[in-house]
């Protein structure tokens, strides 16, 4: 009876649900840290090895976890990204952060270094999304979502009037994420999250259906719906429903999240 009263309720007001994502606000880095003074003749090699991405890739190894290194690091990034043929450019991206050996939860490059892939995304979106499902390493997948969604959420509403190009995304930062070890699965929560999918989140976060936010905006619905009824109890057209309006005002907001998530039998 608390079933059909509830669709009654919600029909009767016409309320049309609406799977609505939120954009998070928080940023995916870590907060920014101190450095400290940088090696100018560490940059000065990277300028010198310019046109030879072997050899930077190489260097980006070497210095791997060298705070004065950082600075350095970041010109290798952008001397690979400028390479004309983008797909290789980031073939020689994923060998660099291949190559690192600091952990992810330590590696205070990551942010910068999906901010400068940017450029490689207006020519090889497509590509760098079937790359990211078939990596292994984990720190190279946490990269990759990272850039894409950040360049998703760059991309204006004409160019993806559907939600379909954000939706396929999530649904391969789903793929990494049970492909990744409990480091890189945090961060590409944050992936997710910034791709406009918390719901999604929520669920690989282990969240109960309640929880989430489809529901609970659903929930929401139904009880300013009820409120809406009561305050109609003399409206001649309500008159059959008189009996459930009454059962109504016992219900409370657990029972209706129950009523909505329950599994049909």
């Amino acid at each position: 009876m608390k079933t059909k009263l509830l669709a009654a309720a919600a029909a009767l007001v016409l309320v049309a649900l609406v799977v609505a994502f939120v954009m998070i606000k928080r940023s995916l880095g870590e907060p920014t840290r101190e450095i400290g003074p940088q090696d100018t003749h560490a940059q000065a090699e990277v300028t010198a090895a310019r046109g030879a991405p072997p050899q930077l890739v190489a260097l980006y190894a070497r210095w791997a976890g060298r705070d004065d290194k950082y600075t350095a690091r970041l010109q290798i990034i952008e001397a690979l990204v400028a390479n004309p043929d983008a797909q290789q450019a980031l073939a020689y991206i994923i060998d660099a952060l291949s190559r690192d050996s600091v952990p992810i939860e330590r590696d205070p490059l990551l942010d910068e270094v999906a901010k400068r892939m940017q450029p490689l995304w207006e020519t090889a979106y497509d590509h760098g999304r079937d790359v990211m499902l078939v990596q292994t390493n984990d720190k190279v997948r946490v990269v990759l979502a990272q850039s894409l969604v950040q360049h998703m959420r760059g991309v204006q509403p004409e160019r993806d009037k559907e939600g379909q190009q954000r939706a396929w995304l999530t649904n391969d930062l789903v793929d990494v994420y049970y492909k990744s070890g409990p480091a890189a699965r945090d961060r590409i929560l944050l992936s997710v999250r910034a791709n406009g999918a918390s719901d999604v989140a929520k669920t690989l976060g282990g969240a109960s259906a309640a929880e989430l936010d489809v529901v609970q905006d659903r929930v929401h619905e139904t009880e300013q719906a009820i409120t809406d009824l009561h305050a109609r109890d003399r409206d001649p057209s309500l008159q059959d429903l008189k009996a459930e309006l009454r059962q109504t005002g016992s219900l409370n907001r657990s029972e209706i999240e129950n009523e909505l998530t329950a599994t049909p039998r």
